[in-house]
């Protein structure tokens, strides 16, 4: 039976467009967890390999990714990629489904960002307020 790597659903910013943010503010501990992820709704198989194996064995693996399921592909223990099997959907169908992952990968960030900000907790009328203010600078720089 294979093992199912299990992630931990404690995300610990360190990298991107937060790195700044995180070592600037100390932020690195920040608990994110009431923030909801996809993998938090279905389990799905993934196994790990490395960019080694999959340099030597690349054929095998190609025929046998639609058996094991997604790929996580790593090089020195950092994930760089995934290989996915093909869906009965066609080609075209994958695509969007990419590009919808894509989507979720930015709101997925700006929700961490939100979260570091504190900006999560803002009431709808702050959020007016905050947009008001911000149409209004930018009047008036167009203006001078």
């Amino acid at each position: 039976m294979e093992l199912v790597p299990r992630f931990a659903p404690r995300v610990r910013p360190t990298r991107g467009a937060v790195a700044p943010l995180v070592r600037q503010t100390g932020l690195a501990d920040i608990d994110l967890d009431h923030v909801p992820q996809m993998s938090d709704t279905f389990p799905m198989a993934t196994t790990l390999l490395n960019t080694r194996e999959l340099s030597k064995d690349t054929a095998k693996v190609l025929r046998d990714l639609p058996k094991t399921g997604p790929r996580v592909i790593t090089r020195g223990g950092e994930t760089v990629g995934i290989l996915i099997p093909p869906s009965g959907g066609g080609i075209e169908s994958d695509i969007d489904l990419l590009g919808r992952l894509r989507f979720g990968q930015a709101l997925a960030a700006v929700q961490r960002e939100a979260v570091l900000h504190g900006s999560n907790a803002m009431s709808m009328e702050e959020i007016d307020a905050e947009i008001r203010a911000s149409r209004s600078e930018r009047k008036k720089r167009k203006a001078a």
